[in-house]
């Protein structure tokens, strides 16, 4: 019954090492959702938005 238990608790974290890993090599990217209702993204946008999508166009070497 214990070694049943082990070899439960060793797979599992097995599993999670194995499934954690993968993750590392995804690609960094900026993802933004934002709605007009949204209170949070309206206060965002005044006070944030322009000089932020300034800085992101200016790093890509956008116009």
């Amino acid at each position: 019954m214990v070694f049943k238990k082990l070899l439960n608790l060793k797979l599992l974290l097995i599993a999670i090492f194995l499934l954690s890993f993968k993750s590392s090599f995804a690609d960094n990217k900026l993802v933004m959702i934002t709605a007009d209702y949204c209170i949070y993204c309206q206060i965002w946008e005044k006070e944030i938005g322009e000089m932020f999508w300034w800085q992101v166009d200016e790093i890509l070497g956008r116009d």
